[in-house]
């Protein structure tokens, strides 16, 4: 199922670069298509070209829910089986509340297929873009293989560096959920001995951390992609 998907997106991605071609020459049909009857063809068939790339599509669409839904269910299931033959002491030695987020988390898996069709169909944008620059304007190979190198390569350089601020900022957000639970099982306590200002201060702190860190994930985030786009425009100008 997944190469059946792969080539699927390959197709679809090379009828995606069809319509963009066919789009830029309505500009200049009006020149070549002169009776009413020859327009009307040319727009019927633009218009069966959508709706061939729409019946592409969403199967592939359904097919990567599909996957989603199935890598999930295995993933429950082997938690299943796996969680009665765990030590209790393992279960001890975890926070309640990262078992608590990860449990949670767990449906986010449905989303790894998508996101990896996704990265497969951009770099056969990439490879079909390449290749017609390639058929249309062979002097500018040297440029256009430049160009490409650079959209994939620039997101691998820059991907330890985002990869450490994400998970600083999960840290602290477990960190954060700790200290929610915490406080929800000692209310009693904490409103018996009037300790809401102190819990309020160090809740304070914690959150203050969290945002800082969240801020500068974000930033490193667009200041890389903002980077690649720029390098890539200087390239292609």
């Amino acid at each position: 199922a997944p190469l059946a998907l792969m080539a699927a997106l390959a197709l679809g991605t090379g009828v995606v670069m069809l319509e963009a071609l066919l789009f830029r020459g309505l500009f200049d049909i009006a020149s070549f298509l002169v009776l009413p009857g020859q327009r009307l063809a040319a727009s019927i068939a633009l218009v069966l070209l959508l709706v061939l790339l729409l019946a592409i599509e969403f199967p592939i669409l359904l097919e990567t829910v599909r996957q989603g839904r199935k890598l999930e269910l295995r993933l429950r299931m082997a938690l299943f089986r796996k969680l009665p033959r765990l030590n209790d002491r393992y279960f001890a030695s975890r926070p309640i509340s990262d078992m608590a987020d990860r449990s949670h988390s767990i449906q986010l898996i449905r989303s790894v297929p998508s996101l990896g069709f996704r990265a497969v169909q951009g770099v056969f944008e990439i490879v079909l873009t390449l290749a017609g620059i390639l058929l249309i304007a062979p002097s500018s190979a040297v440029l256009a293989v430049l160009l490409m190198a650079v959209s994939i390569c620039f997101p691998f350089l820059t991907q330890s560096l985002l990869n450490e601020r994400d998970l600083r900022m999960r840290n602290q957000s477990g960190a954060l959920y700790g200290f929610y639970l915490d406080a929800l099982a000692g209310l009693i306590p904490i409103r018996a001995h009037r300790a809401e200002n102190a819990i309020r201060r160090q809740h304070e702190a914690l959150l203050v951390e969290w945002a800082r860190s969240a801020r500068g994930t974000m930033r490193l985030a667009l200041v890389s992609g903002s980077a690649q786009s720029l390098v890539c425009t200087l390239i292609a100008g």
